[in-house]
């Protein structure tokens, strides 16, 4: 798979009409997702578990950040998994050419409320639309 930049991914009309897929790098042990996919016209996103598990999710914010576009994209597990009801990614640029990262945090929902539980790590992520 060609890596390329998130940032000209996303900013690209291509991209904007069509669907985003991220991988997370082999060698990246602190998420246990393995793939990213999203679709920005119908905000529609799925996780791929390490263990091939699939969840849908929805791309939740796009703003711009450094010189691209940041994603956020929230799954709600039907029932509480691993401990965690709620895991939200961000998919962000950095400043540095070919260098793509998400951070993923998981949280709690406590009689109605939700709660931040833990942070599941940084990852680098390769990208293509």
């Amino acid at each position: 798979m060609k890596k390329l930049l998130l940032p000209l991914l996303l900013a690209s009309s291509q991209a904007m009409a069509g669907s985003v897929t991220c991988e997370i790098e082999t060698t990246t042990v602190h998420t246990s997702a393995s793939k990213m996919e999203w679709n920005l016209n119908d905000r529609s996103a799925v996780v791929t578990m390490r263990s091939g598990d699939r969840h849908q999710g929805k791309v939740t914010r796009v703003v711009d950040h450094n010189a691209g576009v940041k994603v956020n994209i929230v799954v709600e597990y039907p029932s509480r998994l691993h401990g965690t009801d709620i895991v939200e990614y961000s998919f962000y640029p950095l400043w540095t050419p070919d260098m793509e990262r998400v951070l993923a945090v998981n949280y709690l929902v406590e009689d109605g409320k939700q709660h931040l539980n833990s942070f599941a790590g940084i990852s680098v992520v390769n990208c293509s639309s």
